[in-house]
């Protein structure tokens, strides 16, 4: 299996797995019950999942404006690694965006709530 196709399953099969767990519904959940749990575990699984989620929507948005944008994307002349770390790299700054914004939205719906 070449590294590009693990990149496309980790981002685009696994990314909506991590959108069900971390959304269950439509808004944002509190942040107490999903990424400030009391239990480390859970915190640290809600964590990730959420990172996969955001991984996924950035990924999808970036690769939407790159094809509207450039048209047809050519990679000759790149080797499979290259094009694994691209498809890998690009989606990052998004990321880290949406999960920021993500989990800001968590923590001050918890603090509406109290």
């Amino acid at each position: 299996m070449s590294a590009t196709v693990v990149v496309l399953i980790i981002q685009f099969i696994l990314g909506p797995i991590c959108l069900c767990i971390a959304v269950p519904y439509i808004g944002f959940p509190k942040a107490s019950t999903r990424i400030d749990h009391p239990s480390r575990p859970w915190r640290i699984f809600y964590r990730i999942m959420l990172v996969g989620m955001c991984n996924f929507l950035s990924a999808t948005v970036t690769f939407i404006a790159m094809i509207a944008v450039m048209g047809e994307i050519k990679d000759e002349g790149l080797s499979d690694i290259s094009c694994a770390l691209i498809m890998a790299i690009l989606p990052i700054p998004l990321l880290v965006a949406l999960y920021w914004f993500y989990a800001r939205g968590m923590r001050m719906r918890d603090r509406e709530s109290i």
